[in-house]
């Protein structure tokens, strides 16, 4: 659900309710992300699909996975393109642009994205645990991670109110 968020700028499933966002999530599919954005990769649109896949079976099955989907993706966008416009131009582009842009995350999803969000879950269990100690650490890594981020992704907001709480 986050890596959907992180993309199309919007949660997958919402409601006015926990339970109506839960039955949503368990019974109903989100959006379609190339609804939402025509010009998004179709490579990363399946990786966002398996990762919300209802059946456990066919979804990714560790973040090991998740990561190298998109390790791949990353690769293969930038040398596709570096290719089309080197070839049209006679240019190499800068190594990471084409990647950057899909997400406009560049810090945590070119990086590290499994790290950077294991950081925001790792501050809400310590907020839970009542370690604000630990929790402001773990949300000062995942800010870090996210510093070059767009600010308006939400979890990033989220991210920054729940932190400021613990001020």
């Amino acid at each position: 659900m986050v890596l959907y968020e992180m993309v199309m700028r919007v949660p997958p499933f919402r409601g006015e309710t926990s339970g109506v966002i839960a039955e949503a999530i368990l019974n109903r599919r989100p959006v379609a992300p190339v609804r939402l954005n025509p010009d998004l990769s179709p490579k990363l649109e399946e990786v966002i699909n398996k990762a919300l896949e209802k059946d456990r079976k066919l979804r990714y099955q560790n973040a090991a996975d998740i990561r190298a989907d998109l390790q791949r993706l990353k690769r293969d966008t930038e040398s596709g393109r570096a290719a089309v416009l080197a070839a049209e131009t006679g240019l190499k582009p800068a190594p990471k642009s084409s990647w950057s842009r899909w997400a406009g995350v560049a810090g945590a999803v070119g990086n590290e994205p499994i790290g950077a969000l294991a950081h925001f879950g790792l501050a809400r269990a310590y907020v839970l645990q009542g370690d604000t100690a630990k929790a402001r650490a773990a949300y000062q890594d995942f800010l870090t991670l996210w510093k070059d981020a767009d600010p308006d992704i939400p979890i990033l907001k989220q991210a920054k109110a729940e932190y400021a709480k613990l001020q």
